[in-house]
């Protein structure tokens, strides 16, 4: 494991963005997307001051209503994820699921990612680090995301010469890029 992917666990770690299970990180593992919505509610919108503490412990009671069929209010990712859709950071998929076990790509975990910090931390991704300013007309859903991160001194593939976006992003990977974010 990279030391910078090693640095980034540590911090993410000390500042509560992620526990692990069972005391494991397994860094080498892939994300499914109820964890990333976790990952996403207890970072970045805990450290922008989006939610406390207080209400992290009460997510699936603060939400309004159920926005997908397959998140079940008896699930753990409940109130994570209808935070996240209350938010605009993710969306689901068009038949109307947002599939919460299905392992998270690298252009998934991306488009996530810069949705929660462009929307709450918008001072830091303007200019030539905006969505909007790395949109081309040929692009794809996720190709703007790729390039604020990679702008960012992040570690995803280049959409322009590269097609592993469609990869799985590892635990680790996921963290680095996450903190590199955070500390924009």
């Amino acid at each position: 494991l990279p030391v910078a992917y090693q640095l980034a666990v540590c911090d993410a770690k000390h500042l509560g963005i992620i526990t692990g299970s069972g005391g494991l990180f397994r860094p080498e593992g892939f994300l499914n997307r109820a964890e990333m919505a976790k990952m996403i509610v207890s970072g970045p919108f805990k450290l922008l001051g989006l939610i406390t503490d207080e209400e992290l412990g009460q997510l699936s009671s603060l939400v309004d209503e159920q926005h997908f069929p397959d998140v079940p209010p008896s699930s753990w990712f409940y109130g994570f994820v209808e935070t996240l859709f209350e938010a605009g950071t993710v969306k689901g998929y068009s038949d109307g699921t947002f599939k919460p076990g299905n392992t998270l790509s690298i252009a998934e975990a991306a488009v996530m990612m810069v949705r929660a910090f462009s929307e709450f931390k918008s001072e830091s991704f303007q200019g030539d680090l905006s969505v909007k300013a790395n949109t081309f007309p040929e692009d794809s859903w996720f190709e703007p995301s790729l390039r604020v991160i990679l702008l960012s001194g992040g570690d995803v593939p280049d959409p322009d010469f590269s097609k592993a976006y469609s990869q799985p992003m590892t635990r680790a990977q996921m963290v680095y890029n996450l903190m590199v974010l955070v500390r924009k």
